[in-house]
């Protein structure tokens, strides 16, 4: 059955292994795109001399943003005409595509050597660290979760309770994305 209709007994017995797989899955998932962002940016940070990276930085982000609003928009009719094997199928393709183009024409060192400015030794971590260090995890883990809302239950909320069609409200769905 699905995640929805098994009780939670079955599970602790060993029976919904489909679900104990999808989270096992989501959870690979999520450990392996984790430094996606991160390492945009380092790229971002060795590739451009420092008069650039600002305007590198922002379309990172952009483009972050914009593929998921393009997801949902597209997602939703991709799914509803061919299933849900062509998204992945579409997903992993374009992003073998976008793989082997960016290593052709990704430069092998940076333009220019960056300078790297000695730090002064502290004696140890700064006052306030792990203050800043906190709130800078609650703030990720906020964004994460609303992100993840808008990609994965929003649709089916609009779907479920609103009665559209799984291409509109996917389509809806993608419109936090725009004022991003």
């Amino acid at each position: 059955g699905t995640f929805r209709n098994t009780p939670a007994p079955r599970c602790a017995h060993g029976k919904c292994t489909q679900v104990a797989s999808l989270v096992a899955l989501r959870l690979a998932f999520g450990l392996a795109s984790g430094p996606a962002l991160p390492s945009a940016l380092a790229v971002v940070a060795k590739a451009l001399p420092p008069e650039q990276r600002s305007g590198g930085i922002a379309n990172v982000f952009f483009a972050f943003n914009f593929g998921s609003f393009a997801g949902l928009v597209l997602g939703g009719g991709l799914i509803s005409s061919l299933g849900w094997k062509s998204l992945s199928a579409l997903a992993g393709g374009a992003g073998a595509v976008w793989a082997a183009g960016g290593l052709l024409v990704a430069p092998s060192t940076p333009a220019e050597p960056v300078q790297k400015k000695k730090a002064k030794a502290t004696g140890g971590l700064a006052k306030g660290f792990w203050l800043q260090l906190a709130a800078l995890t609650h703030v990720h883990n906020a964004i994460n979760w609303s992100f993840f809302f808008m990609q994965a239950w929003l649709p089916t909320y609009f779907a479920r309770e609103l009665g559209l069609e799984l291409s509109k409200s996917a389509a809806l769905s993608a419109l936090p994305f725009v004022t991003m």
